[in-house]
């Protein structure tokens, strides 16, 4: 058998290519090649290896522009590979989402399930903007240019879902109702995750209040960068771990009212540790290869675990619910029992929503 060698150069650009797709896996700034990997590699090689095994690092280029042409590189060889594979599949299933990210921008996520191989992959197949109108042509034309473009039969795709976005599902100008027009034999869904999502965000009048007003005081810290700089520094200065937590109140432009009611803190403390539970419950079934069966087991569960934080506060256990246990045991105070019903009514109202 003839063996093939790599020579020298086309190690030094595998090196290079191998670094670059680690530095877009880590979300990293592409200076940390140059500025940062590099010269670690070399100290690392040069302390086992030797100062001449160290000199050939230095021939490994990663400045700023070759890790992002690297990057841009590796995403248009998966792009292509994508988009052959769905062109040689027997068929295809979309998932759609429009949403709007941390400044404002509406965002639109394509994601493709199909068969290969005879297993079924799963992949990123569209992340684009939305300028300006969200409306259901809008969003469609985007998908349909880019199975144009691409030359994906629209005619593969056998299922289509989606949140409950009225651009999604309106039924005559909605995203979903445009695929049908050239998708024509596709089943529509409307995401579990998303139905469940909803149902959890019912909460009682009371709960909303403290709620909002948390809401209002974190956005009032982050509103001026020196009102943030002045909470952090405050935090420091009584030993805190965090320093973005509302834990203290001894601060003049803070509620003062507010963070001296033991009721008010209690209920903030319960928010943020269901809600905290709440998050840990969206995130299990989502990711690779996840269905609808491992899905409704977590949802299942979950539900029952409900039942046991019902029983327990019922007992004025309140274990489970970590913030509001240590608020509790270091203010030496017993939970205000209109507080305490007010949280078997929430869980009991959560676990009907789920049910439901």
């Amino acid at each position: 058998m003839e063996k093939k060698f790599k020579t020298d150069n086309q190690k030094i650009t595998e090196t290079s290519y191998k670094v670059s797709y680690r530095i877009a896996l880590a979300g990293e700034a592409h200076v940390i090649g140059e500025s940062l990997i590099k010269p670690c590699v070399q100290d690392i090689v040069s302390c086992v290896l030797g100062e001449s095994y160290s000199k050939q690092v230095e021939s490994v280029s990663l400045s700023n522009y070759t890790v992002k042409k690297r990057i841009n590189n590796i995403a248009d060889d998966n792009e292509l590979e994508l988009i052959s594979r769905l062109q040689a599949c027997n068929a295809y299933a979309l998932q759609l989402d429009e949403s709007t990210d941390v400044v404002g921008l509406a965002i639109l996520l394509v994601f493709v399930r199909y068969d290969f191989n005879k297993k079924i992959e799963e992949d990123l197949l569209l992340c684009e903007s939305v300028d300006i109108n969200t409306t259901g042509e809008n969003i469609f034309n985007r998908i349909d240019n880019f199975m144009t473009t691409h030359e994906i039969n629209w005619g593969k795709c056998i299922e289509v879902c989606s949140d409950g976005a009225k651009a999604m599902t309106e039924k005559v100008s909605g995203v979903v109702a445009r695929i049908k027009n050239v998708a024509k034999t596709y089943n529509s869904t409307h995401c579990i995750l998303h139905r469940y999502a909803l149902v959890t965000k019912r909460i009682s009048a009371t709960f909303k209040s403290v709620l909002d007003e948390a809401v209002k005081i974190i956005n009032f810290i982050k509103s001026q960068p020196l009102q943030s700089r002045i909470f952090k520094a405050m935090c420091e200065d009584i030993g805190s771990l965090h320093t973005t937590l509302l834990l203290h109140a001894d601060v003049r432009w803070l509620s003062r009212d507010r963070f001296n009611n033991t009721a008010w803190l209690s209920t903030l403390a319960y928010l943020a540790d269901i809600f905290g539970k709440l998050n840990e419950l969206c995130l299990a079934p989502q990711g690779k290869q996840g269905n609808i069966l491992q899905a409704k087991d977590k949802l299942v569960a979950f539900s029952r675990k409900i039942q046991y934080w019902i029983s327990a506060v019922e007992q004025n256990n309140f274990e489970c619910f970590q913030t509001l246990d240590d608020f509790l045991e270091e203010s030496e105070v017993d939970l205000d029992m209109e507080i305490r019903d007010g949280i078997k009514t929430h869980l009991s109202s959560l676990q009907q929503s789920l049910s439901d």
